[in-house]
């Protein structure tokens, strides 16, 4: 092989069963076209049923998504798809369910046939291609046309490589051959040298991709001793279920699912203090260099759909994370943090955070972006803001009287805005640091981490062969509890599912220490 990131330098597909699976609305996971619920909306000759039909973007099955309305009880109406009963849902007259299709297959024609008794209501014939290709044709789904011409592109390819339906899709877009992929190659030399040193039962062998209705990434160990499965069960990330199979007497393999959405993601898998940081996207960028000129077309145009479904998903996602209320302000210079780091912003633009959104600290650390109308600052989050206010409530923060001036005249007082968490501005040249707090010992110590790119969600230490969750504190300290020592191993998790892992960090009192890590972008 040429690159041991290989396992046959092949993508595999899980294709779907011969009788298609009709289940529920929504059954195939992926990214939702914002609404596109009605952008095909095929009726009745008369009022009694009308139809109207959706996509959800996976990894390899695309969700076909039906809603029937029905002016009578949906019980008097049989609904087919291609001659196969469907299992859905049914909420009031509406009956919703999803048919997942293979990506490789989408020129292939669905049939939807709805009868009450033996009379014909609706007949209606569909596929995921014709359906793009109306999206397309629409401005109002403009925000979405970049992640339909994607799909339209990765499912020829896949239906090339894959040698799918012998439906001929139109080759009326670009062939992605300036795609490239700036992953960082896995280093399985160091992954097989923290295996070799803890006497691990297993050696790496390398990583593929399988297409299901997610993407499933999958890393292939060598068995070198008995307990090789049970140690490959130990295997476990933060936001993912890995699933551990016994392919033969040799091999077997640690898996899971990726959103398509997020192929440049690392996921960091951990088994005790061992650890592997990888992506889809580092067998991706590796697969670009291969002979095999479908593979290469594939995975380029699985990459550019993977990159429009993220631009869709992160467009969600900050409109889901948009917190709205109020902003005052007050003189913070002359105040001390409730979350004590005032001494390392380096800025006025801080704020306090109400602790409805921060309970215990959630947000301490955090930057912000904050707007007022068309206005916007960043701010860091260094204090709580005053539970006995008035203006404490959720979606309020109360603003450096220097940022909030940057918005608005102060006589205004109270002024409407709005706020998300942004990246840490220097989380590119800086690694995660650790305060420990001053009286610390190797008796007692409580440990606060800075630096981080978000906000950390949960802080861990490995002691005793396993990991702790650490007691974190309303004034943004985390306690090491009855397990302190000379150096800690420490894993984070940030409000995004993100990992990472710091080894032999030295104790010390009033000290800040240096790790080796930082996490990677949403």
């Amino acid at each position: 092989m040429k690159n041991s990131c290989f396992v046959n330098k092949r993508i595999t597909v899980f294709a779907l069963s011969a009788a298609i699976a009709v289940s529920a609305a929504g059954a195939v996971p992926g990214i939702r076209f914002p609404g596109s619920q009605n952008a095909l909306t095929a009726s009745a000759d008369a009022d009694e049923v009308s139809v109207s039909m959706g996509l959800t973007a996976g990894g390899s099955a695309i969700g076909i998504n039906f809603s029937v309305s029905f002016s009578d009880e949906p019980k008097l109406y049989d609904v087919t798809v291609d001659d196969g009963e469907i299992d859905g849902t049914v909420t009031g007259n509406v009956l919703e369910f999803t048919v997942p299709v293979c990506a490789r297959s989408m020129g292939e024609e669905r049939t939807i046939l709805i009868k009450r008794g033996d009379t014909v209501i609706k007949e209606i014939k569909i596929c995921v291609y014709d359906y793009l290709r109306t999206l397309l044709e629409n401005e109002a789904y403009a925000d979405c046309h970049d992640l339909a011409k994607a799909m339209m592109t990765y499912g020829r390819a896949a239906r090339d490589y894959f040698a799918g339906d012998t439906v001929i899709l139109p080759d009326d877009f670009e062939d992605h051959n300036e795609v490239t992929v700036s992953a960082s190659k896995f280093d399985n030399e160091a992954f097989n040298a923290a295996l070799s040193e803890k006497n691990a039962p297993v050696s790496y062998y390398g990583m593929n991709l399988s297409l299901r209705s997610e993407i499933n990434l999958s890393l292939y160990f060598q068995k070198t001793g008995e307990d090789a499965l049970s140690f490959l069960e130990g295997f476990s990330g933060a936001g993912i279920s890995t699933e551990v199979r016994d392919l033969d007497d040799n091999f077997a393999c640690v898996s899971f699912d990726i959103p398509a959405s997020r192929l440049d993601k690392l996921y960091t898998l951990t088994n005790g203090d061992i650890s592997a940081s990888v992506s889809a996207a580092q067998y991706i960028s590796a697969a670009l260099d291969d002979e095999d000129s479908n593979l290469v077309k594939l995975c380029k145009t699985l990459y550019v759909y993977g990159s429009a479904a993220k631009e869709l998903a992160d467009s969600a996602q900050s409109a889901a994370n948009t917190h709205y209320g109020k902003a005052t302000f007050y003189d913070a210079k002359n105040s001390v943090g409730c979350y004590k780091i005032d001494d390392i912003i380096g800025s006025d633009f801080t704020c306090a955070m109400n602790e409805y959104d921060s309970p215990c600290a959630e947000y301490a650390g955090a930057y912000l972006k904050v707007t007022s109308g068309d206005k916007s600052i960043n701010v860091l989050v260094t204090d709580l803001f005053p539970t006995d206010s008035e203006g404490c409530a959720s979606g309020n923060i109360d603003l450096s009287k220097e940022a909030f001036a940057a918005l608005a005249d102060p006589t205004e007082g109270i002024i409407d805005i709005s706020w998300e968490v942004i990246g840490y501005p220097g989380a590119d040249s800086a690694h995660v640091s650790y305060r420990f707090k001053d009286g610390s010992s190797q008796y007692w110590t409580e440990i606060q981490p800075r630096n981080t790119r978000y906000p950390v969600a949960k802080m861990e230490l490995y002691a005793d062969g396993e990991w702790h969750e650490m007691e974190r504190k309303y004034y943004n300290y985390f306690s090491v509890g009855g397990f302190a020592g000379e150096t800690y191993t420490l894993r984070l998790t940030d409000i995004y599912g993100n990992t990472i892992i710091d080894e032999n960090i030295p104790w010390g009192d009033d000290v800040i220490r240096t790790g080796n890590s930082q996490f990677p972008e949403k």
